[in-house]
């Protein structure tokens, strides 16, 4: 009643001239503009602005379709088509026609959001309706619920909440676990798959000058200690640990040591964006996080290991990671490191981009940790017996930080405790050289040594010989002059990307001339930030903002 009386009065509440948009969807009022006349323009001036204004606000407002408006699209299409799952030919009608209509029910805009998140992966096979899983009742497992009913006593929370009766298992338990968020929310989540969308679109273009390389680090497998192996994946099985050998695993919930597998994928760009981005070679490497700690600049390392070795030596970098904190490219540590890649191997364009918090499972090389698990099933892993010694000395460690004291103490025990592990070690690679992806054999690199981390490292020092490791916040580099100069010169740093391009000037005195050809490099440009179509429900194509000067003022966390 407040807002209709409002709306009433808007004629003699103001003190001057004002003009009033009302736009109807049918009999609804949805929306009503309203913007101040300038006193001191004629008649022809104010219907022209006036024209000019309604202009603008049509083409931003919101259409909404009734349901026996969608129903009979849908009943059209396929009366034409064929048969087609409704909840996709609902994302054809919103996203060809811009309907912002609510879903019907809840169940509705679960399966849309699924049909939505299919579309953004680009995978057809993408189960949309999880309700097509249901197989109907069956009396299978019936011995077992009335077993088991003796021992699970389980009640809901509250038995008088009226949905507690939609609950109708034959455990009660269920109602305590069924509720379970997979995925986390961002609010940057569509921002983010913008900007990887720009990556993919921007390796395509420049495909055969180009690397697209993948990274992410799967969980810590445990290592047991001498004759007490233990699962790498699950406890409790009897499992191979070496050759012509079984073992029993030990079941133990700690372990002193363990191994990290780490995975690089290298794509074969395709030729359209329509195509799959998951394929290509993989290369798995193995790191014992006690004396091989994840870093950046350990990262980058072991990627300038395997990029100086390919046979092709492009020119353009692009890499996808995930959100960890050795991969947000907001760091300045981070960003020194992929500075140092760029220096090291002359690169003419690098641009690192990453998932925002708690999606990872949108990089691609995710989808490996499947195929990685599959090839550590059954078997245990145990270290080598060291000397009597220094087993005596990690009999009183109990943490990672206690055997790098020790091996502070006792300089040795770091070279005994990887030699231990490297049979371990060498059991894994030879599994994982027998996994594929899509018939591609993966491969095998080694963990970088510090000399290779120092030598990626000094390559920083061609830039600003005053630049030290222990550089690594923006407070330390304040009087870094030279730094700074080509840090501001060919950097840009963003929130979830960050770039480094040459200039391409021939008497250039901060970056190397370019490695491409002329042509080519005249299409390079700086990569763009997303910016919001004029509805606000998408963001711009990569063609549109290619070329522009854009910022992040766009991103939905800024504000």
């Amino acid at each position: 009643m407040k807002k209709c009386r409002f709306i009433e009065g808007l004629n003699t509440a103001f003190l001057f001239k004002v003009g009033l948009y009302k736009y109807y969807h049918g009999t609804a009022q949805n929306s009503m503009y309203i913007w101040k006349i300038d006193p001191k323009a004629n008649e022809t001036e104010i219907v022209n602005k006036n024209y000019e204004i309604r202009t603008k606000l049509k083409a931003q407002l919101k259409v909404f379709h009734t349901r026996a408006m969608k129903k009979e699209l849908i009943d059209n299409f396929e009366l034409h088509v064929g048969k087609c799952e409704k909840s996709r030919l609902r994302h054809i009608i919103s996203d060809l026609l811009g309907d912002f209509s609510a879903p019907e029910n809840s169940a509705s805009r679960n399966v849309d959001e699924r049909v939505d998140l299919m579309v953004e992966l680009g995978d057809p096979e993408f189960i949309s309706d999880l309700r097509h899983l249901n197989g109907g009742l069956t009396n299978k497992f019936d011995t077992f619920w009335s077993y088991a009913q003796k021992y699970f006593e389980s009640t809901p929370r509250n038995t008088t909440y009226l949905s507690s009766l939609k609950y109708t298992g034959k455990l009660d338990a269920k109602f305590m676990v069924q509720s379970r968020q997979l995925r986390s929310n961002h609010i940057d989540n569509h921002y983010a798959s913008a900007l990887f969308r720009y990556l993919k679109e921007l390796a395509i273009m420049f495909k055969d000058y180009s690397w697209l390389v993948f990274m992410d680090d799967k969980h810590r497998c445990k290592i047991g200690e001498p004759g007490y192996p233990v699962a790498a994946v699950e406890r409790g099985k009897q499992v191979i640990v070496s050759y012509n050998k079984s073992f029993v695993v030990a079941d133990h919930d700690f372990t002193k040591c363990g191994i990290i597998p780490s995975v690089i994928m290298f794509c074969n760009i395709p030729e359209s964006i329509e195509d799959s981005f998951y394929q290509g070679k993989v290369y798995v490497g193995l790191k014992d996080p006690i004396f091989q700690p994840f870093s950046p600049i350990r990262h980058n390392s072991e990627l300038y290991n395997l990029l100086v070795n390919d046979e092709q030596q492009n020119p353009f970098l692009f890499i996808y990671t995930d959100g960890g904190p050795d991969h947000l490219v907001n760091y300045l540590r981070v960003q020194l490191s992929l500075i140092a890649l760029f220096v090291t191997l002359d690169l003419d364009l690098l641009v690192a981009v990453r998932t925002p918090p708690g999606h990872s499972w949108k990089n691609p090389v995710e989808r490996i940790m499947s195929i990685l698990n599959l090839g550590l099933q059954y078997i245990g892993l145990m270290r080598a017996e060291m000397n009597e010694g220094y087993e005596e000395i990690m009999k009183y460690c109990n943490s990672m930080e206690d055997i790098r004291n020790k091996a502070e103490e006792e300089p040795q025990l770091k070279e005994q405790l990887l030699n231990s592990l490297h049979p371990t070690i060498e059991l894994m690679e030879n599994l994982i050289k027998r996994l594929e992806l899509k018939e591609e054999p993966f491969g095998i690199f080694k963990a970088a040594s510090d000399e290779e981390i120092t030598t990626l490292w000094n390559s920083l020092l061609l830039i600003d010989n005053s630049l030290t490791m222990e550089d690594n916040s923006k407070k330390s580099i304040q009087n870094k002059s030279e730094f700074l100069e080509f840090y501001n010169h060919c950097c840009k740093s963003r929130h979830y990307f960050f770039e480094i391009k040459k200039c391409g000037l021939l008497d250039c005195h901060i970056c190397k001339p370019v490695r491409c050809d002329s042509e080519t490099w005249l299409k390079v440009h700086s990569f763009p930030d997303p910016i919001p179509t004029t509805d606000g429900k998408k963001y711009k194509s990569f063609e549109e903002l290619y070329d522009q000067e854009t910022t992040e003022e766009f991103r939905p966390s800024l504000t």
